[in-house]
């Protein structure tokens, strides 16, 4: 045996490889990322075995990486050792080919034998990259390999298909599975009159790689066809959401972005708002959310972009509803703000997120509350975006003065001491208003009904319409309160309600009575005449175009399947109210009840106003 090469690279220099075992190949190119905790090189590409005399020419396209130092080839028959040039390369099997070559040319091989070699990259600190692997038997007599070698997903299963060759010797056929990264396999024998094969024992998100050859009667195998695969064993309706991060880098904070992310949505009911490798930046996000085991993410993306046909932004969020086993809390609240024609009512749909490769689950990609003409749409420097929420985690935030309310300030860029006083000098006038005969220590709940001027200072109509919405989806965050959100307009001194948010601990119970009238400064507004007239007028205009039992039944349908996907991943869990129902219909039919029921609740009480 002889071998053409340059250079032969010290065998010390192979000791600082860190070798990581993946699939295998022979015609085709497979390749895969390695899990290494160190930055390794891109691998080549195109790596193929081409039969040629008595020997194989190895060949490959060379890596794009230019910190590539050599090229590692290691194969899986003993040579002699002047195929390996020493001892001790032989007892590696292993050699070296420095960057820049793009071939490796072994003769006087045994007819026969199946060789199979595997090319990796090597740096200069002697990082390696992942292999990418090759295969050939020697003066293969056995020229009939299966054909039309494929995949599919059907009940959490993956079927394999292939056609056997039409060849009299054709006695059967041999699948090798790999387990990427594990270096695990599985080898199993068919008949010949076996063409598919149904495998179950795939992870989420995991890589593997089959590869199968016939054998005739003379016992010689043919070539292997592979197929390199993510096990993916969903077949979702909803667009999928595809994320990932550098060197897949698990997204573990709230507070610390992840950037240089790929973004990508596919399967839209529109292809022109399918998009491609967007460039973003990821973190978690959430309260309570944040600590379960789906986990909410919010997305920057580097550049406004549109999402799905919805207003350009870089700001985005992905909630999990994990919380929610309708999914449809959250839906059914933006529905009624529509219905109710709030300034502002979030958009998003579902979509299936896919996160570095691995299958997520269900989630609602929508706008994240920011001001924008598109969406809260105030004065970015001049105006205040609040949210009221006991958390008080923000940097620019105060209590108010008689109902030490949380505000927090959102759109704080702009913010600076003297504004942030400005804002909590207004609202002191405003509950002041509101509370005329309040004294230290005495329950707001126990003061006189307001003076009617504060209407020049609360915009009645957004917090009645606020009040609606929340009190149809027995919302009891804002007994807290929680993720409230409210404007503050500088310019006209006026407090608004809106946009509604966060209801996944909405609607856990069915209720003979309505339980929001003494949260936020409702205590003081249901006592104001100029309110509950306006309560009245509001819910006899809009009453009517309230339909819940057709927009469950809508949200029912376009979830169906891919909620089932859903449960594979993240399997029944109980949502805040510690009841477990039946399935994913008992919780839609449960929830569409409840809001009926307090639908109803709901119109009696401002009947009776």
């Amino acid at each position: 045996m002889r071998i053409n090469t340059k250079l032969t690279v010290s065998l010390a220099a192979a000791l600082l490889i860190a070798v990581v075992f993946c699939g295998c190949r022979t015609d085709t190119e497979t390749e895969y990322v390695a899990v290494t905790d160190k930055i390794a090189p891109e691998n080549a590409s195109d790596f193929a075995a081409t039969e040629q005399g008595n020997g194989i020419l190895l060949s490959w396209q060379d890596s794009v990486s230019e910190d590539v130092n050599f090229y590692k080839i290691t194969w899986n028959q003993p040579l002699p050792i002047s195929a390996a040039r020493t001892a001790e390369s032989q007892a590696e099997q292993a050699l070296y080919v420095p960057a820049g070559e793009q071939y490796f040319f072994v003769y006087n091989l045994t007819e026969g034998i199946e060789y199979e070699f595997e090319l990796k990259a090597v740096d200069f600190a002697g990082n390696a990259s992942s292999g990418i692997k090759t295969a050939l038997v020697m003066g293969n007599s056995n020229k009939n390999p299966v054909t039309h070698f494929s995949a599919s997903y059907e009940n959490g299963e993956m079927n394999l298909f292939w056609e056997n060759p039409d060849d009299e010797l054709f006695s059967g056929s041999i699948l090798k599975i790999t387990y990427i990264n594990s270096g695990v396999t599985e080898t199993l024998s068919f008949d010949s009159f076996v063409h598919s094969f149904a495998w179950k024992n795939g992870e989420n998100g995991k890589g593997y790689n089959f590869g199968i050859c016939t054998v005739n009667s003379l016992n010689q195998k043919s070539r292997t066809e592979n197929l390199a695969i993510n096990y993916f064993p969903y077949n979702l309706t909803n667009p999928v959401v595809e994320i990932t991060t550098p060197e897949n880098q698990e997204i573990t904070s709230k507070e610390v972005w992840i950037e240089n992310a790929s973004f990508s949505v596919k399967g839209t009911e529109n292809s022109a708002w399918n998009s491609e490798d967007i460039s973003t930046s990821i973190r978690g996000r959430g309260n309570s959310t944040w600590a379960q085991p789906k986990k909410p993410y919010a997305l920057k993306l580097d550049k406004k972009q549109e999402l799905m046909g919805f207003p350009k932004h870089k700001r985005w969020v992905l909630i999990a509803n994990y919380l929610d086993n309708s999914f449809m809390r959250n839906c059914m609240a933006f529905y009624l703000s529509s219905c109710l024609e709030m300034d502002y009512t979030l958009r998003g749909d579902f979509v299936n997120l896919v996160l570095n490769g691995q299958y997520k689950g269900l989630y609602w990609l929508g706008e994240a509350i920011k001001v924008d003409k598109k969406r809260v749409n105030i004065d970015e420097d001049d105006d205040y975006l609040i949210e009221l929420d006991v958390y008080y985690d923000e940097t620019w935030k105060f209590k108010s003065a008689i109902r030490a309310m949380p505000y927090m300030i959102s759109n704080d860029d702009s913010m600076s001491d003297e504004r942030l006083s400005n804002l909590s000098g207004k609202i002191e006038q405003l509950e002041k208003l509101l509370y005329p005969d309040f004294t230290e220590g005495m329950n707001t709940n126990d003061c006189s009904a307001p003076d009617e001027s504060y209407t020049e200072k609360l915009d009645i109509t957004s917090w009645a319409k606020f009040w609606i919405i929340n009190e149809l989806m027995s919302n009891n965050e804002l007994k807290h309160p929680k993720s409230c959100y409210f404007t503050f307009e500088n310019s006209t001194g006026i407090l608004k309600a809106g946009p509604v948010w966060d209801f996944d601990w909405a609607s856990l119970s069915q209720s003979s009575s309505c339980t929001l009238k003494d949260t936020i400064y409702y205590n003081a507004l249901f006592k104001s005449p100029a309110f509950r007239e306006k309560l009245k007028e509001l819910w006899a205009a809009y009453y009517n175009l309230i339909d819940i039992d057709s927009q469950i039944e809508k949200l029912r349908a376009q979830i169906y399947s891919d909620q089932q996907n859903d449960a594979l991943v993240w399997e029944a869990h109980t949502d805040p109210s510690t009841i477990v129902r039946e399935d994913f219909d008992a919780y839609a039919d449960f929830l569409k009840e409840t809001l009926n029921k307090k639908f109803q609740v709901v119109n009696t009480e401002i009947d009776g106003l």
